[in-house]
């Protein structure tokens, strides 16, 4: 069966935004072809809480932090073991640029990906 509003729900529509649930899905496929700690790296919890989770992938040369709050609640983290990164990539599709781990602060269902620079853990 199909759904009444297939005229503005609909695989061409999600395309053209970039918002969109499909666009996330591709942007994450690509993130994990393309970034070996993703791909193949070591699994280390860094955080674990009740309401959000908080994970290391790493390789030799690559490492990302993966953050994900599974609340219907803000939840602000400290992880002071990582001064900073870069983020890769946010599930609201609205957060960029180098962010301060010691301080961070995640909305409601809120997920991100952050690229750490290489070294030792």
């Amino acid at each position: 069966p199909i759904d009444n509003n297939f005229t503005e729900q609909n695989v061409a529509n999600l395309m053209k935004d970039e918002q969109s649930v499909l666009h996330l899905y591709q942007q994450l496929i690509h993130l994990r072809k393309q970034n070996p700690a993703l791909l193949q790296g070591d699994y280390r919890v860094v955080l674990p809480n009740h309401r959000c989770w908080v994970f290391l992938r790493q390789t030799a040369t690559h490492r990302v932090l993966v953050a994900l709050n599974f609340s219907d609640e803000a939840c602000d983290l400290h992880i002071p073991e990582f001064s900073q990164g870069r983020v890769m990539l946010s599930t609201k599709m609205d957060k960029a640029g180098v962010i301060d781990l010691a301080a961070l602060s995640f909305r409601p269902y809120e997920g991100c990906i952050i690229e750490l620079p290489s070294g030792s853990s």
